[in-house]
């Protein structure tokens, strides 16, 4: 490292301070590369703060459905349901109830279809933190109205 001294009265002192002053700018200088490697990049900080769908946790959806008679109330078992806007249809048990797995946060539609039924919506059903359970009541005198519990 070639160092350049200004020789005045006091030659020595000006170069031992241009030598200190050298030594102090390349020591800054190693510490300014060596924090910029450790500063992530702008599109990483836009990663890490944007939730990534493929990662959001997923619920399961359990749904009673019940059909309503003049006589009185019993469980619809293998009564057919799903989501609306999706392919896959569950069956309810005997007990009238069926679980829809892997649901994400947000609204729903139900498709219900009980046997000897019309098939009835059921709008707005809100899904959002922890699994859920969603009683229906399918009303077997007026065709295709169903309401939640």
């Amino acid at each position: 490292m070639k160092i350049a001294c200004i020789i005045r009265r006091r030659g020595k002192a000006l170069c031992a301070a241009t030598f200190v002053a050298a030594l102090i700018m390349g020591a800054v200088a190693e510490r300014i590369a060596a924090a910029q490697t450790d500063i992530p990049t702008e599109g990483a900080e836009k990663e890490t703060k944007q939730p990534d769908p493929a990662k959001e946790k997923r619920r399961t959806l359990t749904i009673d459905v019940i059909l309503g008679e003049k006589n009185g109330r019993q469980p619809a078992a293998d009564a057919l349901v799903r989501i609306e806007g999706t392919d896959d249809w569950f069956t309810t048990n005997e007990q009238g109830r069926t679980k829809i797995p892997e649901i994400s946060t947000g609204k729903v539609t139900l498709q219900i279809k009980v046997i000897g039924v019309d098939m009835c919506r059921l709008p707005g059903i809100a899904f959002t933190e922890g699994d859920q359970l969603v009683s229906v009541l399918v009303d077997k005198s007026q065709k295709g109205k169903c309401g939640r519990l």
